[in-house]
């Protein structure tokens, strides 16, 4: 499989850091979406709004960010994210 950008591997924490806190973001922004949709699924009551393409990029640059903290205190406190690391350049 072909990366889509392929110099960027998790070759240094820097980069280990990025790639699972930007998978730890979609994921955290995709559920998030999901469950304001399925609040207004079964919340009748619930306001409906639709997705606002600002709200979903500020959510997920929060994200991303506050994920990339988490690692880098993790990574101070305990050493973790050592075995993100790939062989090789």
């Amino acid at each position: 499989m072909v990366p889509l950008i392929p110099g960027f591997r998790a070759t240094t924490k820097t980069k280990a850091f990025a790639l699972n806190a930007l998978v730890s973001a979609v994921v955290i922004v995709l559920t998030i979406q999901v469950k304001a949709s399925l609040d207004g699924v079964f919340d009748k009551d619930a306001p409906r709004k639709r997705i606002s393409l600002t709200s979903l990029s500020l959510t997920f640059v929060i994200c991303f960010i506050g994920a990339f903290v988490s690692y880098g205190i993790m990574f101070l406190l305990f050493g973790y994210g050592g075995g993100m690391l790939i062989e090789g350049a």
